[in-house]
């Protein structure tokens, strides 16, 4: 037999009985836990990533698109560093005013005598236009209703009461650029601006009538009469409720479009200083039925059952007692079926949240005592209670989130620049929660020793200011 043998050298852990290859074979299955757990790791940080990344463009989107929403200011740090100073005069005007591009319109004369547009830039006065139109002064950008309007600069001023019964003024508009008076009422009696039109009470064939003139060329776009009789004519009011009018006389009430469609009618029932409400809605305080009712009772009592129609924007309407409307700083528009009141108490206020449509009441809670005003961002409403700042779902009233960092305190003041809510305490400090967990992003205290100073939120500026006991302004933290 030829041939031979041939010697195989064997490695020392290598067996010969063939498990080598068994063991290979069983290898990856040994292996894949391992996988499967750096991949499920691997994919739900891509997840997790991806939803924070989704989650930071949407409150991009969601904080830009708030930047076009009345009373929201740029975005604010913690620094808080000082800027524009303004002397009292021309503070007076940006804290109460409006910009218009670059120029904000208000009154600078604690009594009311002139009217002035200062510069958002440098606060140099612009212009100065000497019209009276008492202590308390409101202006507001107006946008013509016309197609095509000639004057694209302007700004309706007119009194400001606030919620009285005491009501009556009349509104001026002006070329916010110059300064230039452009309308003015040639007839004694209230006006009111509404969807583009000033319109103005008079007589009508014997009624309490309104004509509605676009002031961009003063032409008169319409006129009608209403059941009102002329009468009352010197008590006949007429207040803008969003995009129509109410005009009211003891006789009753009339919610009007500004071409003259009749909306609603309530008469029969006197009731005066009409405000807006969300949702359509409006609330008119009523006067006494008695003169002698202040001499009897407190003021707090008095304030407490003072007389109010609340109408629906289909004409439901629902007696009320002691509720006001509550000032909103911000409203973006969202949960528009709720209207925000306030009962009307100075030692124990609420904030009361209606249906708009009906006027039922859907929740109320506890206000802090010099709460003035309130936010409504996101569908939740932003305030300040005995236990501190409360956010609450509009609807719903559910708490959202709260901090009891200021409980006890009052006087706060609330603002915001869409990314968080800045709340400014009487001694000077501010603090900042992310709007939508409450959680506090930062805290500063702004160091000023002149008695009776305070941060405020001023709209025309979109910034922070300290405002002093002397009237005067200085920016904060504006970026």
């Amino acid at each position: 037999m030829s041939g031979g043998m041939t010697q195989v050298g064997l490695e020392d852990d290598e067996p010969v009985d063939g498990s080598t290859d068994r063991a290979r074979e069983r290898r990856p299955w040994a292996r894949r836990p391992v996988t499967w757990v750096v991949v499920t790791l691997v994919v739900a940080g891509a997840v997790v990533v991806g939803r924070q990344v989704a989650d930071t463009r949407e409150r991009d989107a969601h904080v830009a698109a708030l930047a076009t929403v009345p009373g929201i200011l740029h975005r604010v740090d913690h620094a808080l560093r000082p800027g524009l100073k303004l002397d009292a005069a021309e503070a007076a005007a940006v804290v109460g005013g409006v910009d218009l591009d670059g120029v904000v319109v208000g009154s600078a004369d604690p009594n009311g005598s002139a009217l002035v547009g200062v510069s958002a830039v440098d606060g140099h006065r612009v212009w100065t236009a000497p019209i009276s139109l008492g202590w308390a002064v409101a202006c507001d950008r107006f946008t013509s209703a016309s197609t095509t309007p000639a004057l694209p600069h302007l700004v309706a001023c007119s009194p400001d009461f606030g919620v009285s019964y005491d009501v009556g003024g009349v509104t001026v508009v002006l070329d916010a650029r110059t300064g230039h008076q452009v309308w003015a009422p040639t007839t004694p009696g209230d006006s009111a601006v509404a969807a583009g039109r000033v319109l103005t009470v008079g007589d009508v064939n014997g009624f309490v009538g309104v004509t509605a003139v676009d002031p961009s060329d003063g032409a008169v776009t319409a006129q009608w009469q209403t059941p009102l009789p002329s009468g009352s004519l010197e008590d006949a009011h007429i207040a803008a409720v969003g995009d129509h009018v109410v005009v009211s006389t003891p006789e009753g009430s009339v919610a009007d479009a500004v071409d003259g469609t009749e909306l609603w009618r309530d008469l029969g029932h006197r009731a005066d200083a009409w405000s807006p409400l969300r949702g359509g809605a409006a609330l008119g305080i009523a006067p006494w039925a008695t003169d002698d009712e202040s001499g009897t009772r407190s003021a707090d009592d008095l304030a407490a059952t003072q007389p109010a129609r609340f109408v629906s924007q289909d004409g439901t309407a629902v007696d009320l007692a002691g509720e006001q409307p509550l000032p909103l700083r911000v409203d973006d528009g969202t949960a528009d079926g709720v209207a925000l009141l306030r009962t009307a108490s100075t030692t124990t206020p609420e904030l009361v949240a209606r249906a708009a449509a009906s006027g039922k009441e859907l929740w109320r809670t506890a206000l802090d005592g010099d709460a003035a005003s309130a936010l409504l961002v996101g569908g939740t409403v932003y305030a300040t209670s005995p236990d501190g700042v409360v956010a609450r779902d509009a609807v719903t009233g559910r708490v959202r989130w709260q901090s009891g960092d200021d409980a006890g305190l009052t006087s706060f003041t609330l603002d915001t620049d869409g990314r968080v809510l800045l709340v400014s305490t009487p001694h000077l400090d501010v603090r900042a929660y992310d709007l939508r967990d409450g959680s506090r992003r930062w805290s500063t205290h702004v160091d000023d020793d002149r008695p009776a100073s305070k941060v405020v939120g001023v709209p025309a500026l979109h910034a922070l200011a300290l405002v002093a006991a002397d009237g005067s302004l200085v920016v904060l933290g504006a970026s």
